[in-house]
């Protein structure tokens, strides 16, 4: 089956070209659930050392993206568009000092790590689902539409929770 770009409907050029693009991107895994289900936990994990911040209150307050890069440091996005520059050193006191207010403000945040361990896979740590500030609950759900695959991480003393169940 070939298809020919060329002769395709606008719509029809616009999908292809879409679908090529993520396509080409890396792949980008979505860690979901849950407050304090042990995501962040899992992401460190995952990742080799404690990046992510992790307590026994909610305390995930972006949409944070870790994936492959030489610095180690990382990149703020803000919701109005402008982008901040972390270096290594700053990323985790950044991370650990949000604040509600500061974290309303940011979209998501990218963090670089060095090594082998990352691939080209995106990992993605989320604030969790039935969290104390709704806020956190919708930047979570709004981000499973820009995922390709997610995780899904139950608490054993909480799991069945309605929100779990309506995702």
């Amino acid at each position: 089956w070939f298809f020919d770009i060329q002769k395709a409907s606008r719509p029809e050029q616009s999908m292809v070209i879409a679908a090529r693009e993520r396509l080409a991107r890396p792949l980008t895994i979505a860690i979901m659930g849950e407050f304090s289900a042990g995501k962040s936990t899992f992401v460190n994990a995952l990742l080799g050392e404690a990046v992510a911040p992790m307590g026994v209150l909610p305390t995930t307050t972006t949409i944070n993206v870790f994936r492959s890069g030489p610095s180690g440091g990382g990149r703020v996005h803000y919701r109005d568009g402008h982008i901040e520059t972390l270096a290594a050193d700053e990323v985790q006191p950044f991370l650990h000092g949000l604040d509600s207010t500061a974290a309303a403000t940011i979209r998501h945040v990218e963090i670089e790590r060095t090594g082998l361990r990352m691939g080209d896979t995106a990992v993605v740590d989320t604030p969790g689902l039935n969290a104390l500030d709704p806020f956190h609950e919708q930047v979570a759900r709004g981000f499973i539409d820009e995922a390709d695959a997610v995780v899904w991480l139950f608490s054993a003393t909480r799991s069945g929770a309605a929100s779990e169940v309506g995702m």
